[in-house]
């Protein structure tokens, strides 16, 4: 029976149904078409358990996560990292470690939905106990940061930092963390101490490139864009010796 036939039969013939909406795609740049006028992009909240937005002072180049004593899974979740800053001037700029805690799993529909339902009341305190929570302790640190990358030595926290500046430096971030892991205050709380770095080596250019050793606690390397990298090797009472040789046969810029 041909679809004539069905219609004149009075049989009804499902048809599919348009899509009014074209199927999403994500956005690569460089490769994906450039934005037109007025157009913005938005992130999709299917592609995410948890979302948040935080802003800091200053425009950041670099980050890490520091290592908690007692991480959990368990919600409300917590972490902790710490970046650094690209002022305006080199004496504006700053290590900071944040707390970024409080942090609950995106509402699908279904919930959103319930949550109208309920009085007014209910979704005040609801919202509050869901609000992101932002703390900050920063470390005056001079000339922008390049990059940054933190690893934990005993009971202790320190970060290995590239500047802009031609320097590479470690610093004791051990009490600032303290610092802003016992903050307990509901909404944004920022504080500034005082440090003063563990190390510093000057090279003769500013590098990119910078991390811990995975085969010995304590060792780090550094590479430049003059092809050299360093090799630093921490001894006994926390001191570090750096290798004066660099290695130097890098065919182009370690980044």
């Amino acid at each position: 029976m041909d679809d004539d036939e069905s219609i004149d039969n009075g049989m009804e013939v499902e048809q599919p149904e348009a899509s009014s909406k074209s199927a999403k795609q994500v956005y690569i740049p460089g490769v994906s078409r450039a934005l037109k006028e007025g157009e913005e992009l938005d992130f999709d909240p299917g592609a995410y358990k948890i979302f948040y937005s935080f802003e800091t002072k200053w425009s950041c180049l670099s980050f890490d996560f520091v290592r908690e004593d007692d991480p959990s899974t368990d919600l409300p979740l917590k972490c902790y990292i710490v970046a650094g800053t690209q002022a305006d001037k080199p004496k504006n700029n700053e290590l900071t470690i944040m707390g970024l805690k409080n942090l609950n799993l995106l509402e699908d529909d279904d919930d959103e939905s319930e949550d109208e339902l309920s009085d007014d009341d209910s979704d005040d305190d609801g919202d509050s106990k869901k609000e992101a929570i932002f703390h900050s302790v920063s470390v005056s640190h001079y000339g922008g940061v390049n990059r940054i990358k933190a690893q934990r030595l005993g009971d202790g926290t320190v970060c290995a930092v590239w500047n802009d500046i031609g320097k590479v430096q470690l610093w004791n971030l051990t009490n600032a963390v303290k610092e802003c892991v016992n903050m307990s205050t509901k909404g944004k709380e920022e504080k500034q101490i005082q440090e003063k770095p563990l190390f510093s080596y000057i090279t003769k250019k500013e590098g990119f490139a910078l991390d811990w050793s995975k085969l010995k606690q304590g060792d780090f390397a550094s590479g430049d864009q003059a092809r050299n990298i360093h090799i630093y090797r921490m001894h006994e009472g926390g001191t570090w010796v750096v290798d004066q040789r660099a290695l130097n046969s890098h065919s182009g810029e370690p980044w």
